[in-house]
């Protein structure tokens, strides 16, 4: 923002918070019921006030503290960067997943994945730079602390690669 200036939230992206309700990542999916369903509020609350994952940790970590943890992974990260971790992954989870509801709704059946490259890039997100995949078959964010996003492909730029086409008969299409 200009002069030092946040810019004023405009409210949550569409369907963000309905993406938050409906989904919830790998990284909690084998914790309890309860603590799924805490963090799964506390993201769609997140989005919704506009809220990033720095304010959103405090919520997670009142959560951790009273959770199982059956793996025992927040004594092995440690409870704040448990906390950091699942909610930057969370938040990262429901603006994806909204962005890929809202893609649909606009008709677009594609998205280009687009890979933050820097040397903390894990090779998954780098194959997977510049590539088209269809929307209905799309995980994204790839893992924890993914900073991978996609952005929409019209669909009369891709032809969907099969053996029987040749690449002679393919120029000037995205694959």
């Amino acid at each position: 923002a200009k002069g030092g200036k946040a810019a004023p939230f405009t409210g949550p992206r569409s369907g963000a918070i309905n993406a938050a309700v409906r989904t919830a990542s790998a990284y909690i999916e084998g914790e309890g019921a309860k603590f799924r369903d805490q963090i799964v509020s506390v993201a769609g609350d997140a989005a919704a006030r506009g809220k990033g994952p720095t304010a959103m940790m405090r919520d997670v970590t009142v959560a951790l503290e009273g959770a199982r943890d059956p793996r025992g992974i927040t004594p092995r990260l440690g409870l704040r960067q448990r906390a950091a971790l699942i909610a930057r992954s969370e938040l990262q989870n429901v603006y994806a997943q909204a962005a890929v509801n809202q893609y649909q709704k606009e008709g677009y059946a594609y998205a280009r994945w687009i890979a933050t490259k820097s040397e903390r890039t894990c090779p998954l997100c780098v194959a997977r730079h510049g590539r088209i995949f269809p929307l209905g078959r799309l995980v994204i964010p790839a893992h924890p602390r993914c900073r991978c996003v996609i952005a929409p492909v019209r669909s009369e730029l891709v032809e969907e690669e099969n053996e029987a086409t040749s690449s002679a008969s393919n120029e000037g299409k995205v694959r």
